[in-house]
């Protein structure tokens, strides 16, 4: 949700500024969000896979970034940070230290990009249960037939196939 108010964020900034913005950099602390960001196998149920078309709709994977724990800002909040030593916290005030260098001297994203097969947002693959469906009722073409005849509209098809096949 915070990466998706990000790019719109963005956009909203970009529009209402009088000075042309070059490019945007993203940062957020969570590996798993740059994982699904960069992600171009797997789908994802709806709630993530609507968000990361958001995301992707308005930025580019390559503009993302992991922020570690030890240069990001939020983690003084939200690891319990008293306020007398959050005002004397210099990273909350002015943002990490390496954003005042050049780009070169930024952190890297040191993690994989690759998703876990079972993570619990990746939609699994139907397709076994599916043609062992069609297999076991005899030819493909004659099962297909049978519920092209049941259903005149696909949404209904595609209901009526959910319900039918035993996933």
């Amino acid at each position: 949700m915070a990466a998706t108010l990000a790019v719109k964020l963005d956009a909203l900034v970009k529009r209402e500024m009088d000075i042309p913005v070059q490019k945007t950099v993203f940062w957020t602390d969570s590996s798993i969000v740059l994982q699904y960001i960069n992600n171009d196998t797997k789908r994802f149920h709806t709630f993530v896979a609507n968000r990361i078309a958001v995301i992707r709709g308005a930025s580019e994977p390559d503009q993302w970034r992991h922020i570690p724990s030890a240069c990001n800002p939020a983690d003084d909040v939200s690891r319990g940070l008293n306020a007398q030593a959050l005002a004397s916290q210099s990273r909350w005030w002015n943002g990490p230290e390496f954003l005042t260098k050049s780009e070169d001297n930024w952190p890297r994203n040191k993690f994989s990009h690759n998703l876990q097969d079972d993570d619990s947002e990746i939609k699994k693959d139907r397709s076994s249960a599916v043609s062992c469906a069609t297999a076991s009722h005899g030819h493909a073409s004659d099962v297909v037939d049978r519920l092209l005849s049941c259903r005149s509209e696909w949404v209904k098809l595609k209901r009526h196939v959910t319900g039918f096949v035993d996933i």
